[in-house]
């Protein structure tokens, strides 16, 4: 049950970092769409329901990309170190 309920959470949660990542680069329209066609989509769906570790992967890869996007930007090391914390976690 703990699993399952970990897997849930967190690719629930993966919607967030893909929104923000997206709106960095693509601005808010954007972003809208791709979380909205995020419910949507299989790979985020299945994992979730069979407490599968790629979604646990998914949520940790988008962090990681939202922190090194954030980073390009703001050029704050403490997002470059996030970016690489999320990146080692999710290997």
């Amino acid at each position: 049950l703990v699993p399952r309920l970990l897997s849930l959470t967190l690719t629930s949660l993966t919607i967030f970092p893909l929104y923000h990542s997206v709106k960095l680069e693509f601005g808010s329209r954007a972003a809208f769409y791709s979380a909205l066609s995020c419910c949507f989509c299989t790979l985020f769906i299945h994992p979730a329901a069979i407490a599968a570790s790629e979604g646990i992967n998914l949520f940790l890869l988008f962090s990681a990309l939202y922190y090194g996007l954030s980073y390009r930007r703001s050029g704050r090391w403490v997002e470059l170190i996030f970016a690489a914390g999320f990146a080692l976690a999710s290997t």
